[in-house]
């Protein structure tokens, strides 16, 4: 009987040897990174979301995916633009951007004195990060709007200046809209891509600018 006791024993104590051993090789997973994984995983999800949302305008050919405007174009932007508008005051114009995203050059248009400054946008996700932007700032309320649709749906004839990003597979359509609605004096800046058959008056860091009827003769 004392013999089977010390074998007892003697297992016991090996099997919690054992047992302690393996939860020393296990490392401790701390809050702060369970924190860091989750919004690891948060912002692949989000990514791939604001991706997927970006398809459809494309696959249909009814705009461009989501690129932001890098700085260095804003600041070609809004620092030429007075320039082709036909010596109008800037507090006097409207600007519209087809396919806004998250209200970036809308803002800045804003910032920069426009009258009023208009962006639409097709992508839920940048429409609501947009309206947000807004909301948050009150020096935005009365001076920005955004809308949530289609850009062929909405008219151009009382745009002073536009500023477009469009692929090279729409911008014959959007050409063909732009001369039909808008009025001569305004002003068209396409990010990246030019507009096929059009003549630009002035180019900077993949920025072109376009006055209104000027640009229509061929290059």
């Amino acid at each position: 009987a004392r013999m089977r006791r010390k074998e007892d024993q003697e297992t016991q104590l090996f099997e919690d040897y054992i047992s302690n051993l393996e939860k020393s090789n296990e490392p401790p997973v701390s809050d702060s990174s369970r924190t860091a994984v989750k919004t690891l995983f948060g912002g692949i999800v989000v990514a791939h979301l604001f991706v997927l949302l970006s398809l459809p305008p494309v696959l249909l050919r009814r705009g461009a995916p989501f690129v932001p405007t890098f700085l260095r174009s804003v600041e070609v932007i809004f620092r030429e633009a007075p320039k082709f508008v036909a010596n109008r005051p800037v507090r006097k114009l409207k600007f519209l951007d087809l396919g806004s995203g998250d209200g970036r050059l809308v803002f800045h248009a804003a910032r920069s004195g426009y009258a009023h400054s208009i962006g639409v946008e097709l992508n839920p996700c940048l429409h609501a990060v947009a309206i947000a932007r807004k909301f948050l700032n009150p020096n935005y309320w009365q001076s920005t709007s955004f809308q949530m649709g289609d850009m062929w749906a909405v008219s151009l004839c009382r745009v002073d200046v536009l500023a477009i990003y469009g692929f090279p597979t729409i911008m014959d359509r959007l050409a063909t809209k732009v001369e039909r609605e808008m009025q001569p004096g305004s002003l068209v800046i396409s990010n990246v891509f030019q507009v096929p058959g059009w003549k630009s008056c002035f180019s900077a860091h993949n920025v072109h600018f376009y006055q209104i009827p000027q640009c229509l003769k061929k290059k």
